[in-house]
């Protein structure tokens, strides 16, 4: 989400930007939106209509879920995204607008959609825009997990052992 200068040529440019943008991405009933460098607004549908998720209780890896429910291996969370400015987080100080959905999301990684982690009942929050959750996804997109499907499989366990 960051960039950064190539190693293996230092003083030569690689790639579109050293600085790549956080990427903009949208499932059925959530989405990132007003990317910039550093991070993206989260949005979330609730009763068809779009709306906002506020930082209280959220971390790093409550972002990382959410990437992966986006297709991202990766993520990270940016507390006050919306107050920070053009020259901050958020895209030109863009705070979100309409309801705001939920509120100290919490989520613990193994999660197969957001309805999954702890939050406070939908549209119930203490807060206001200037708190909505920044998160930037990084890697390749792609299908991190599927949802719904699972894989069989055994485990073995060894008391006071190295499994080779």
């Amino acid at each position: 989400c960051y960039g950064g200068r190539p190693v293996d040529f230092p003083d030569v440019r690689k790639g579109p930007s050293f600085f790549p943008r956080c990427p903009e991405t949208a499932t059925k009933d959530m989405r990132l939106v007003d990317c910039n460098r550093k991070v993206c607004r989260l949005e979330v549908k609730h009763e068809d209509k779009w709306g906002t998720v506020c930082d209280n209780g959220f971390t790093d890896t409550s972002a990382a879920t959410v990437c992966k429910l986006l297709g991202f291996p990766k993520g990270k969370f940016e507390q006050m995204c919306s107050t920070q400015g053009k020259y901050g987080s958020c895209a030109d100080n863009r705070k979100g607008k309409g309801p705001i959905w939920l509120d100290e999301v919490v989520c613990s990684g193994f999660e197969r959609d957001l309805e999954g982690c702890r939050h406070r009942p939908w549209g119930d929050h203490k807060c206001t825009h200037k708190q909505d959750v920044g998160i930037c996804c990084s890697g390749e997109k792609g299908n991190v997990f599927a949802p719904g499907k699972c894989r069989g499989g055994e485990l073995y366990y060894k008391f006071n052992e190295n499994l080779d």
